[in-house]
């Protein structure tokens, strides 16, 4: 049973991590949608 309860929470770990990724790429596209932006005016 201890077992099964690490398991969870590593996959929790991981889904979180995963979560944290996704959100820096997308403040990276917005960083570079902005810089675009910026060249065109």
């Amino acid at each position: 049973k201890k077992k099964e309860k690490e398991k969870k929470k590593k996959k929790k770990k991981k889904k979180k991590e995963k979560k944290k990724k996704k959100k820096k790429k997308k403040k990276t596209e917005e960083e570079e949608a902005e810089a675009e932006a910026e060249e065109s005016i």
